[in-house]
């Protein structure tokens, strides 16, 4: 990798400042400088080992996504259908009446929409199609 290759450079000019004696270097900062190469390595180490946990994980996310999605769309529907017969603008209602329903239906839309938003994001980072 790229930061690897910044390693000698670095190591070199720390050797030539300790053997001219042009700096005095603590024997902590010449010991960070002798361990960078070996924490490198551990880091990439412990990358690797992230990396296939978050793959473990993703796909039981992955899986819970595609159910939470398909009964996303099932309550939408629901909700579509409950609107249009008992919404505000169903006839010989009262005005209270038409605005309890339409207050009840905006807070069911509210949280359709944030559920929205959620789902719409997770299909984006797995890389799945949208749902519209």
């Amino acid at each position: 990798s790229t930061i690897e290759w910044e390693f000698g450079p670095l190591e070199q000019k720390y050797e030539v400042l300790q053997y001219y004696g042009v700096k005095s270097l603590t024997a902590d900062e010449l010991n960070q400088v002798a361990a960078l190469r070996g924490n490198w390595e551990k880091l990439k180490g412990l990358t690797v080992g992230v990396q296939e946990s978050l793959g473990a994980m993703q796909r039981n996310y992955k899986v819970s996504l595609v159910g939470d999605v398909a009964d996303f769309k099932n309550n939408v529907k629901k909700y579509a259908e409950d609107y249009a017969e008992n919404g505000p603008g169903v006839s010989n209602i009262q005005p209270k009446e038409a605005i309890d329903r339409l207050n009840r239906h905006e807070r069911e839309f509210a949280d359709l929409d944030r559920k929205y938003t959620m789902f719409n994001a997770g299909e984006v980072l797995f890389g799945m199609p949208t749902t519209s």
